[in-house]
C-alpha cells in the first residue's frame, strides 16, 4: 500500500478547492435563477468625465449591453448631461468646485426586465446590479464605464 506524501495532499487540496469555487459560482448564479417573477426595473447609471462626443452618442431608446457578458441590460429612457465638476483647492486653501472644459457627466435612466433578490437586482436574471457598483457597458456607439446610482422596481 502506498503512503501519501506532501505532493498528493497538495493535489487533493487543490482539487477540493476548485470544486468548492465552482460550486459557489453556480450557487451564486442560481440565486438569480429562482422562480421569482421578472419585473420592470429602473436604474440610473452615472458616467463621469467623458468627452462631448461620447456624451452626445447616448440616445433615448438605445439598447444597453453588459460589456463582459454581452447580455442586454436595458434600454435608455432618459439622459441628463451636465458639465463635469471636480473639487479643487483654491489659492486660499479651501475646496471649491470647478468644471472641466470639454468634459461631461452623463446620467442615464435605464429600464429592463429583471429580478429582485434579498441581496441584489439582476438584469435579465443574470447581470447583477447593485447601487454603488461600477459597471462596464456599451451601446451601439459607446463603450464606457459607469456607476449604478439608484435602482427600483417599476410597478
Amino acid at each position: 500500500m502506498k503512503k501519501f506524501n506532501i505532493i498528493d495532499i497538495v493535489f487533493i487540496l487543490v482539487v477540493v478547492l476548485l470544486i468548492a469555487v465552482a460550486a459557489l459560482k453556480v450557487s451564486k448564479y442560481d440565486v438569480a435563477k429562482t422562480d421569482g417573477t421578472m419585473n420592470k426595473i429602473q436604474y440610473t447609471m452615472c458616467v463621469r468625465g467623458v468627452r462631448e462626443f461620447t456624451a452626445d452618442a447616448f440616445k433615448v431608446g438605445d439598447t444597453v449591453y453588459d460589456s463582459q457578458t454581452k447580455v442586454i441590460i436595458g434600454k435608455i429612457t432618459d439622459i441628463k448631461k451636465e458639465d463635469h465638476v471636480v473639487n479643487v483647492e483654491s489659492i486660499k486653501g479651501k475646496l471649491v468646485q470647478a468644471s472641466i472644459p470639454g468634459k461631461y457627466t452623463v446620467t442615464l435612466s435605464i429600464e429592463t426586465d429583471g429580478l429582485e433578490t434579498d441581496t441584489a437586482f439582476y438584469a435579465d436574471r443574470s447581470v447583477e446590479l447593485k447601487v454603488g457598483s461600477e459597471k462596464a457597458f456599451e451601446t451601439l456607439y459607446v463603450k464606457t464605464n459607469g456607476t449604478v446610482m439608484s435602482i427600483k422596481n417599476v410597478k
